[in-house]
Formats: structure tokens, C-alpha cells, sequence
């Protein structure tokens, strides 16, 4: 089953993947470039030895967000960064453990993380065997 056309076309597509790349990008070049402020949010989230799971984020999102591009190869860069979102979603946005503004506020990311999450999948679906 082919993607619809519109989907095909190269401006679209690259269009598209740079949108949903974006904010990997921007995140693991911010925790590069402030890699003591990345090893305390791991730290702040529970996450333990938080230093190499700072190092394992930059490099989930700096190399998903690069494989995004690569065609025949997205649907790696996707699935790892879905399952990223999804995992970082549960962990950082546990909403239904909240009250007031923080409850709503949280529960609000974590539905657009998920929709990311969806994004990735479409994308990794829609690229899994297309040609290099």
C-alpha cells in the first residue's frame, strides 16, 4: 500500500520531518550544550545512574532525529524516538497523579506527546521498505 501522493512529494515529506524532528533537535542540543542541567532533570525524574541516562537521551534524540531523514532508514529514527516520547511521556507528565493547574497543565503535554508519539508512527509506517 502506497502513501498517498501528497505524502510522497519531496517537499512535503521533508517538510513534515522537519517539523516533528524539531523538537528532539532543539532538546539534545540544549542538554548537550547543558549537560549538567540534563544529568539534574534526569536526576529530578528518578532516573538513575543519571548521567549516562542524560547521554542515552541526547543520543536517542540527536541520532532518531537524524535517521529521520534517511530514507529506508526513518522508520528506525521514528520507532526509536516513539518509543522515546512515549516513555519520557509516562515518566515526566504522570497527570492523573495531580490536582489543580499542574493536572491540567500536564495532562495537556501529555496528549500532545502522544500525538507526536502518533506522528512517528505514521512516519515510520509510511517509510518502512521505501528505497534509499
Amino acid at each position: 500500500m502506497e502513501a498517498p501522493a501528497l505524502l510522497a512529494t519531496t517537499p512535503v515529506r521533508l517538510l513534515a520531518t522537519a517539523a516533528i524532528a524539531a523538537p528532539f533537535v532543539a532538546s539534545g542540543i540544549g542538554k548537550l550544550v547543558d549537560f549538567p542541567g540534563a544529568v539534574a532533570e534526569a536526576k529530578a525524574l528518578g532516573l538513575s545512574p543519571p548521567a549516562p541516562v542524560a547521554a542515552a537521551v541526547i543520543a536517542v534524540q540527536l541520532g532518531g532525529a537524524a535517521l529521520l531523514f534517511a530514507p529506508g532508514l526513518a522508520w528506525i529514527g521514528a520507532g526509536l524516538l516513539a518509543g522515546f516520547t512515549l516513555a519520557a511521556t509516562l515518566i515526566a507528565h504522570r497527570w492523573w497523579t495531580m490536582a489543580g493547574p499542574a493536572r491540567r497543565v500536564n495532562q495537556t503535554a501529555f496528549w500532545e506527546h502522544a500525538a507526536i508519539a502518533g506522528g512517528l508512527v505514521l512516519l515510520a509506517a509510511t517509510d518502512a521498505g521505501r528505497a534509499g
